[in-house]
This record gives C-alpha cells, structure tokens and sequence, in this order.
C-alpha cells in the first residue's frame, strides 16, 4: 500500500532487530538509509482490549510518531499506513511500501494474518 509520492526503495527493507520493551514487541525495520521502527501493543486482556501500533521514524526522541488502536493489530497497522503515506509529505516522512512492512512483521508472527 503506498499513496501519495511514489516509494522510495525499500525492497531489502526488513527487520534487523526485535525486542520485548514490557508489554510492546518492538521491531525494527531498514532498508539503506531508512529506519522504522514498529511498536505494537494488545491490550487484550482488559475490558474492551484493543491493539495498538505505533510507527517512528527512528529510535531518537524527536522521531515522528503515528499511532492507532484497532480490534486487531493488522487493522492498527493498516490504518497507522493510512496515516503515515497521508502525512508523509508534510512531515517530511520517507515514504514506504507498507505491502513489504506487512509482509516483513507478519513473518515474525508480529501482527496477525
């Protein structure tokens, strides 16, 4: 899934590192020059348990940050997609091709298929 701006090349863009940081699995993703890092969280065991994602575009503190909750955490991912390629171009975001993300994190069993 892309919109917007064409992709830049992320076709070797794949997870170099995984990790538990408490509850949230985080992997994260490079390609070349580009980083993104994946946050993703389920709160299913709470009264009405939703799953959240979270995309940075990088592990520094002033890295952009989009964020979604969902039923599931591919529907959190989609929609975190959805906002990232929307907002790319003011936020000065690389833009990525979501498909390979997707690919990438469900491989892992990271987000649900």
């Amino acid at each position: 899934m892309t919109h917007g701006a064409p992709p830049t090349d992320t076709a070797a863009l794949k997870i170099v590192t995984q990790y538990w940081r408490g509850n949230t699995r985080v992997c994260e993703l490079a390609a070349r020059e580009q980083r993104l890092d994946i946050y993703i969280s389920s709160h299913a065991g709470e009264v009405g348990g939703r799953c959240s994602v979270e995309a940075r575009n990088g592990p520094n503190d002033g890295a952009v940050r989009i964020r979604q909750e969902a039923s599931t955490r591919s529907e959190a991912l989609l929609a975190v997609a959805h906002d990232w390629c929307s907002q790319a171009r003011a936020l000065g975001l690389p833009t990525h091709d979501w498909e390979i993300v997707t690919a990438a994190l469900r491989a892992v069993g990271a987000i649900d298929r």
